[in-house]
């Protein structure tokens, strides 16, 4: 799963704000709850929850897959990032695995995952594998990116999963839709949370 942070990552490289980041691939032992239900995804994700090793992905690490997996030397949509762990890097009990970058001296979590539990032995080696599939992907009708929508005339916040027919979104022009990857991202940019949406308790209006 691709973080909220890779996002931002991507844009600050596109904007030529950061240089290209070292990356760095960490596993961790996760929650044991976890054994018995494994966690919703969740992009606002920002760390490992109990790091145990990491390693830093050398550079012939970094491969492009074509459209039927393998390696090519022509840029493509899917990046694959890879790291080996040698006997004694990373044992113990493993249930996640992230990819992280510097990024103007800030450390992100660009992508993560849990795994079913896997029990790692001293003399065993672990190869860890990560697949960033930028592919464009068709459209459902009535299907969306993120649940947070800002209406940047009333400079209100509201939640796609939780709207009423009070919230009037249809009414809301095509123009004044901003959309944000998470509800702490609205709150920072000075959108108030609808009052329909998140209850009367929730907003300043």
């Amino acid at each position: 799963m691709l973080t909220a942070a890779s996002y931002r990552t991507l844009a600050a490289l596109l904007a030529g704000r950061v240089e290209p980041p070292a990356l760095t691939i960490a596993v961790g032992a996760g929650d044991a709850t976890w054994d018995a239900q494994v966690p919703e995804p969740d992009r606002s994700v920002s760390r490992l929850v109990a790091e145990v090793a990491r390693r830093a992905v050398p550079p012939e690490k970094l491969v492009f897959l074509d459209e039927v997996g393998e390696p090519t030397d022509a840029p493509t949509p899917v990046l694959q990032v890879a790291v080996t762990f040698w006997q004694e890097e990373a044992m113990g009990t493993l249930r996640e695995c992230g990819l992280l970058a510097t990024v103007g001296g800030t450390e992100e979590l660009l992508a993560y995952y849990v795994h079913p539990r896997l029990e790692q032995r001293a003399d065993a080696v672990l190869e860890r594998t990560i697949r960033l599939d930028l592919t464009p992907r068709a459209i459902a009708p009535g299907s969306r990116v993120t649940r947070w929508l800002g209406n940047s005339s009333s400079r209100e916040l509201h939640d796609l999963e939780a709207e009423t027919a009070s919230c009037q979104l249809a009414e809301i022009a095509e123009d004044r839709r901003f959309y944000f990857s998470s509800f702490e991202a609205g709150r920072e940019h000075g959108y108030d949370p609808c009052a329909y949406c998140f209850g009367r308790e929730a907003s300043q209006r």
